[in-house]
């Protein structure tokens, strides 16, 4: 499970019509079907059921020169360390944030429960899910958002009392 090679699968294209294909590429894996949208480990799925859908990875993310939102919240709140889990760190908050952009920490701790990250920057990546989140709803930039961002990050992550230092 070391979620490097984790890639979001799209829908069936409206191109992938059977007609005059072999048998064998007519199969429907309905078992993945419920995938759609959702991190996938790439390593995991067969090549036959990636036919015909789209398939995003982290470097198909940023569009026109311009990171997506939830790369751009990633290196605001420096949730990477070593970068090993980052791609499949920021296509989990992605998909999640597409079906639930307003998540709770709860649902963020949920939808990143694949992916483990060996430096413990959890804290960070749920400051950049929560701050994508609402740059994904607003349409504002990362700076707009993180300047008003100071009084739900002090509720959901009050620093460390220093009483009796």
């Amino acid at each position: 499970e070391c979620v490097a090679c984790t890639v979001l699968v799209g829908d069936k294209s409206a191109s992938g019509s059977s007609a005059g294909k072999p048998a064998h590429d007519k199969v429907e894996l309905v078992a993945k079907e419920s995938l759609t949208g959702k991190p996938v480990y790439a390593c995991m799925m067969l090549a036959l059921e990636a036919n015909d859908r789209e398939i995003v990875t982290i470097e198909g993310l940023a569009q026109g020169g311009r990171l997506h939102p939830v790369q751009e919240a990633f290196l605001r709140n420096d949730a990477l360390q070593c970068g090993f889990c980052t791609p499949g760190m920021i296509l989990a908050v992605k998909a999640l944030l597409e079906r639930n952009p307003k998540a709770s920490l709860e649902e963020i701790r949920q939808g990143i429960s694949g992916n483990l990250c060996k430096c413990g920057t959890y804290t960070k990546i749920f400051r950049a899910a929560r701050e994508a989140g609402e740059m994904m709803r607003s349409g504002q930039s990362g700076r707009q958002v993180a300047a008003r961002a100071g009084a739900w990050q002090a509720r959901l992550f009050p620093a460390p009392s220093r009483a009796g230092r």
